[in-house]
């Protein structure tokens, strides 16, 4: 169980509630869009993630090997309500049948979604060749193909 630190802004007020979603969105600290928080675990000192003490506030202790799935898909989101215990492979799943999985995106990734949407354009709309495509990217053409059929960056429309 975390214990939070003594800070000067008390719980309901590190998060806003989208009114569209019910997701209640983390104000403070974020890690790669994730809600974290600084607390004392076991007498020390550490960053957790603040989905985790949510959780453990309304329904005690997370066991050992079991993650915090978010039904939401926001990772910055708290609300107690959208957060489900499950495994690596229960999330992955979540993510494949959600169609939330990163094919074809990494953190070293050269384009936008904005970028991939006029990959796709100007090849199933406009016409344009994989070659000229390609050479305007600065891409492979097996690469624009594989956006083109999905294979890659599949999440975006």
């Amino acid at each position: 169980m975390f214990l939070m630190q003594k800070y000067k802004l008390p719980w309901n007020e590190r998060y806003r509630i989208d009114p569209d979603t019910g997701c209640w969105n983390w104000l403070m600290s974020l890690s790669h869009g994730a809600a974290q928080l600084h607390a004392v675990v076991d007498g020390e000192r550490k960053t957790i993630r603040a989905y985790r003490f949510a959780w453990e506030q309304v329904n005690g202790p997370i066991p050992p090997g079991v993650q915090i799935r978010h039904d939401c898909d926001n990772a910055a989101c708290v609300n107690p309500d959208h957060l489900r215990l499950g495994t690596q492979l229960d999330n992955v799943r979540d993510m494949d049948k959600r169609k939330r999985a990163n094919r074809g995106y990494t953190s070293k990734s050269q384009l936008t979604s904005s970028q991939v949407r006029d990959i796709r354009f100007r090849l199933e709309v406009l016409g344009d060749t994989l070659i000229s495509v390609a050479r305007d990217f600065e891409m492979s053409r097996m690469q624009i193909r594989r956006i083109r059929d999905r294979q890659a960056w599949a999440r975006i429309d």
